[in-house]
């Protein structure tokens, strides 16, 4: 037989009415009706069935062809980079720079409460795979009477409904005679500047060494996951360059191979 598939040792036991039926039925795969074709040919009795393209290059049927990804992959690749790109940007640019602060770099004012108040509300985020994450965050608003400013820290609290932190500071500022805010020299005249320490009737509340330690979480965290996120997409898209910076040449596939 000058053709052959997985089909064909099983089918060649069939009459010539019994490979027409198999060729005529939509309950057979393309394969089996290409095996019962050429059958029929090799018996002198052509057909006139023209078999998909796919099914004369795949001779397995029982294995799935998966379909071609790369433009998913390449999209989902450029994502993954771009994300921890941003995330090592956003760390030295929000956190190594608030982490490295001394109390040399702040400026005090010192004032009377105006109001302060916490609210709370529900947000809605992306994912680094896009997907929509749900959660709550904390915002302590307020503001002295002598400065036209307003101050505000915000956190995420995930599913809580309060923020116990916050809720002690805000009732400590309303009832205080004296507040001192801490803030960079440099934004002494922004409306809403970064606070570093807050000070209440000579009480510290909020103490700088605590929020260095925040942003010295959040830039390793985003250092971190800014370099894992690079890996990941390098090592997708590169893998024999990132496999030979890493010790792992070809020969070790090779071997691999040749062990298989």
């Amino acid at each position: 037989m000058t053709h052959k598939n997985y089909f064909s040792d099983r089918l060649k036991t069939k009459t010539d009415q019994e490979l027409q039926e198999i060729i005529d039925s939509n309950a057979y795969v393309a394969d089996a009706k290409l095996a019962a074709k050429w059958i029929l040919a090799e018996r002198g009795k052509p057909t006139s069935y023209d078999p998909p393209q796919q099914a004369i290059k795949n001779d397995k049927p029982w294995i799935s062809i998966k379909p071609n990804h790369s433009a998913r992959k390449k999209y989902y690749e450029w994502r993954m980079l771009s994300f921890g790109l941003g995330c090592l940007i956003s760390a030295f640019y929000i956190g190594f720079d608030s982490l490295i602060i001394t109390r040399n770099s702040l400026t005090a004012l010192t004032g009377t409460t105006r109001y302060a108040k916490v609210q709370v509300e529900s947000v809605t985020t992306r994912g680094r795979l896009g997907h929509k994450v749900k959660s709550r965050k904390a915002t302590l608003y307020f503001a002295l009477n002598e400065h036209p400013k307003t101050f505000r820290l915000i956190e995420n609290i995930g599913q809580a409904h309060k923020h116990p932190a916050y809720e002690s500071i805000s009732q400590s500022l309303q009832s205080a005679k004296s507040v001192t805010i801490w803030i960079r020299k440099s934004q002494h005249h922004a409306p809403t500047p970064k606070v570093f320490q807050i000070d209440a009737n000579g009480q510290t509340l909020l103490d700088l060494n605590t929020v260095k330690m925040k942003f010295a979480w959040v830039f390793v965290l985003l250092l971190c996951l800014g370099f894992v996120m690079i890996g990941i997409a390098l090592n997708s898209k590169y893998p024999r360059l990132i496999r030979k910076l890493m010790g792992r040449d070809s020969s070790d596939d090779d071997h691999n191979h040749a062990l298989a």
